[in-house]
């Protein structure tokens, strides 16, 4: 379940942001081929130029009002970043720390390359940014049932966190792989269904 800390006290403060993702979509001709490249770590965004996650907004190419980054890929038709942020409560050393885990898409630093947006292609990065969530919603779980401390913050925080993203980028990787970066249409509705039931299930 992806827990709300409504009831904790104020988040003033900020740990880090982690776990920053860019996933690329590569120009294959004919257009037809189009594919996401190998995800890589990017710099920090930007919490106002961002948005959450959310089951009732997918993403959209109007999200994607970056510049062309000057080295990018020629055959890159876009790029998307989107990462996890986390915060925390003050706590005395042998008070227990709360922590809030948040998914954000930052839209001034993914772009798309004129010409080339697809339904296709757009599905499969939403697949990127869904499984983003789920975990998310892990990695909160874990910080919930961690009973965190003031004097174990950042040595718990490292070590959960180190742990899960671990297994997103598998994760991710399996899903380039096996959709063949979203250009084999059974394997990619298979793992958009399967995406949508793990969301469902981490809603409950």
């Amino acid at each position: 379940m992806h827990n709300s800390l409504s009831q904790s006290p104020s988040f003033t403060s900020h740990i880090f942001i982690a776990g920053i993702f860019l996933f690329s979509v590569v120009l294959i001709t004919p257009p037809a081929g189009l594919r996401a490249a190998p995800q890589a770590d990017s710099k920090a965004m930007n919490e106002t130029q961002s948005f959450s996650w959310s089951l009732n907004r997918p993403l959209r190419w109007a999200d994607f009002q970056g510049k062309i980054r000057k080295d990018a890929d020629r055959n890159f038709a876009a790029e998307t970043i989107c990462g996890i942020s986390i915060k925390t409560n003050m706590a005395k050393p042998a008070e227990p720390v709360q922590v809030q885990v948040s998914n954000h898409f930052d839209t001034h630093l993914s772009w798309l390359r004129p010409g080339h947006a697809t339904a296709e292609v757009l599905r499969h990065e939403q697949g990127h940014w869904d499984l983003c969530e789920i975990y998310t919603r892990i990695l909160q779980a874990r910080f919930d049932s961690a009973h965190i401390t003031g004097s174990t913050l950042h040595e718990e925080v490292s070590r959960i966190y180190q742990s899960v993203i671990t297994a997103h980028r598998e994760r991710q990787q399996q899903y380039e792989d096996e959709t063949q970066h979203g250009t084999i249409p059974s394997a990619q509705r298979r793992w958009e269904l399967l995406i949508a039931e793990e969301l469902q299930k981490s809603s409950q």
